[in-house]
C-alpha cells in the first residue's frame, strides 16, 4: 500500500511530466482497490474471531 501510496504522491509531484489523467486515474483506482481490500479484509478477521468460552 505505501509503495502505491508514494507512487501516486510521486506522479502528482512530478511538473515535468505530462499531464496524463488516465494514468493518474489507474494510480488513484490502483491505489483505492488495495486500501479497501486491506479494510474488508481487517473487518473479516474481526467478525470471525471468536471469544473463548466463559468457565
Amino acid at each position: 500500500m505505501a509503495i502505491a501510496a508514494v507512487n501516486v504522491l510521486e506522479w502528482f509531484l512530478d511538473i515535468e511530466h505530462s499531464a496524463d489523467s488516465t494514468k493518474l486515474g489507474w494510480l488513484i483506482a490502483i491505489m483505492l482497490r488495495f486500501a479497501l481490500t486491506m479494510l474488508f479484509l481487517t473487518i473479516a478477521e474481526r467478525a470471525g474471531e471468536t471469544e473463548p468460552p466463559k468457565q
